[in-house]
């Protein structure tokens, strides 16, 4: 069983309705592991219908989508570069200790999310921001030479396939 399916069944709560995966690449799983964690912290007993809707990587950084209660979806997305721009599109939510509970559901997914941007997509060493042939990755300084030199697409393709 994979590091991502002992997660599952830890938190079965938070992988129901996933619009695609869930994938999450194996330098990021420790923060990821550790978002999880905190997140069932934070909901408590009440897990207010709380599920991942999407995680992903996007611009060379993870995003963690969610949904809680049947309110339209909770979209934090960080924006490329070295300006950490945040964009958000929050529900509204009627209870008002759920609206603080989402809050704080925020600053953990924004830091995870930030933690990424620094640690390397495949092996979750200290990394940057490199863009090659279009594409925008995370990556310490021996993948950023793999992308280079055109080993990078099989180490992918072999994380893909074994995300433990």
């Amino acid at each position: 069983m994979s590091s991502l399916q002992l997660l599952q069944t830890r938190y079965p709560y938070m992988f129901v309705n996933l619009m695609s995966g869930p994938y999450i690449a194996r330098g990021w799983y420790p923060v990821f592991e550790e978002l999880c964690e905190a997140v069932d912290q934070e909901l408590g007993a009440d897990k207010h219908g709380f599920h991942w809707i999407q995680i992903k990587e996007k611009f060379g950084t993870a995003r963690f989508y969610f949904a809680m209660d049947g309110h339209s979806p909770h979209f934090l997305d960080l924006l490329g570069g070295q300006d950490h721009t945040t964009q958000r599109r929050d529900p509204e939510y009627p209870d008002q200790q759920l609206a603080s509970v989402c809050q704080q559901l925020n600053a953990l997914i924004e830091a995870a999310m930030l933690r990424t941007h620094s640690l390397c997509i495949l092996c979750g060493t200290p990394g940057e921001l490199d863009e090659h042939d279009g594409h925008w990755l995370t990556v310490c300084p021996h993948h950023a030479k793999d992308r280079l030199n055109g080993r990078f697409k099989q180490l992918w393709l072999n994380m893909r396939n074994d995300p433990s």
